[in-house]
């Protein structure tokens, strides 16, 4: 009896959908020839290194230059470094110097709580190995801390082909109590400190707005990414950033075709009437307690937009308070809350989004978050009733009328961080250990 034979285009959209089991995609390479191409691009495409043990077993396959480990490094299209775990024998600063020869076809870094305040000899080197990342056009930073904005400098301008920064931490660099004890004294610095030409950008602050913050914007708004920015995605606690927002945005000007912002309550410091290419904007409403006032701020933003270009617009509402608020916990809460949107002044709004600047959108998408620390509550039918009240008040808009309005939800926020920890309790170690 012949075997069953299924064709290519099954099975890879099989292995497709299998992308983020590192196991099962071992499997699927071991079953037949010709799954072993699709199974192991997807193993390999992304390598994590999550902790020093990992590490040194990939340094010492790089070493040994086996010639069935060697093509494997070559499918690597994303590196994501954990330093999280390596206070004691931090790793991070050394991975450019074993695998930046290694991975040629390398498009994403992401370093995860890195610090590179400590200087060594071998951290000395550390931008120049960097620059043979020749094939990175996509750079983050999350939680990691340069010693000073020189040094955060150094490590931007180090990619040739950079074209996408991401930024999140609240420290990007800090000041060191000796000046000389730092990267800047070991290493000339770079011969242009204007290199980046960024096509994206974008910055996320947990707690609160720091000086550095505002000396990273005035930077980068000295380099040609200038008027090479197209997007921008920005997300920082308070409203203390918004006059050196509003003046990056406006000297961005044109060039900016797509923006996802919090929404903007200092109407005097921040508009968007630069901005006349816009073509997508992201509106990312935290303030549940106070609808009223975040509706008529976001009307206020509205009647300031020039661009009419603008085709797609996104609205992120948070209900029943943020991360670390109280979240919804019964029908009082329901209550309250629709007594607050009972305020919300929805004939002025639609006054200023019948205008002409909204007559090209194409799409609006209303995306629902819910806090929801009561699981039992989400299940209950008064619940349910409450998000069809909310889905109904939305509808008033003149965005339904048209057509082009569409109001979506979320998983919970507390369903969502319990997947995040999950993820990173399943990170494992890396693949290549299981083709030795």
């Amino acid at each position: 009896m012949p075997i069953p034979f299924l064709p290519p285009e099954i099975t890879d959209r099989i292995i497709d959908h299998l992308w983020d089991d590192p196991a099962v995609l071992y499997s699927c390479s071991l079953v037949a020839r010709s799954w072993a191409a699709s199974s192991r691009y997807h193993l390999f495409s992304t390598l994590r290194i999550v902790s020093r043990r990992p590490f040194d077993g990939l340094v010492k396959l790089a070493r040994r230059r086996a010639p069935h480990i060697v093509p494997l490094f070559h499918l690597v299209h994303e590196l994501q470094v954990y330093d999280v775990t390596a206070k004691k024998k931090p790793y991070a600063r050394i991975v450019p110097h074993v695998f930046a020869a290694h991975m040629p076809n390398l498009r994403t870094l992401r370093f995860y709580q890195a610090d590179w305040r400590q200087v060594t000899p071998m951290q000395a080197t550390f931008p120049m190995f960097l620059a043979q990342f020749t094939s990175v056009t996509q750079l983050e930073l999350d939680g990691c801390i340069c010693a000073n904005l020189k040094d955060f400098q150094r490590v931007i301008c180090a990619f040739p082909m950079l074209e996408h920064l991401f930024v999140r931490g609240d420290d990007p660099f800090t000041l060191p109590p000796n000046p000389q004890h730092n990267l800047a004294a070991l290493t000339p610095p770079p011969r242009s400190v204007q290199r980046p030409r960024l096509v994206s950008l974008g910055l996320w602050f947990r707690t609160h707005w720091h000086k550095e913050h505002t000396l990273v914007w005035e930077w980068l708004l000295d380099t040609p990414s200038k008027d090479t920015l197209h997007s921008v995605c920005v997300y920082a606690p308070g409203t203390e950033w918004h006059p050196p927002y509003g003046q990056m945005l406006q000297a961005v000007g044109p060039s900016l075709l797509r923006l996802d912002t919090p929404l903007l309550l200092d109407g005097e410091h921040c508009t968007l009437s630069s901005n006349t290419n816009l073509r997508e904007l992201v509106i990312n409403m935290a303030n549940s307690q106070s609808w009223p006032v975040a509706w008529s701020a976001f009307t206020r933003l509205a009647s300031q937009i020039t661009s009419h270009h603008l085709r797609r617009l996104t609205f992120n509402l948070y209900v029943c308070g943020e991360q670390d608020e109280p979240g919804m916990r019964g029908e009082a809460d329901t209550k309250r809350l629709d007594e607050l949107w009972d305020n919300v002044d929805w004939n002025e709004l639609n006054r200023v989004i019948m205008g002409d600047i909204f007559s090209g959108l194409e799409e609006v998408c209303v995306r629902l978050q819910w806090a929801l620390w009561d699981g039992a509550f989400q299940k209950t039918a008064a619940f349910r009733d409450f998000k069809l009240e909310i889905e109904n008040r939305i509808r008033r808009l003149h965005w339904h009328d048209r057509g082009i309005l569409s109001i979506t939800h979320g998983p919970p926020i507390n369903e969502v961080y319990d997947f995040d920890f999950k993820q990173y309790k399943n990170r494992g170690k890396s693949t290549f250990h299981q083709f030795r």
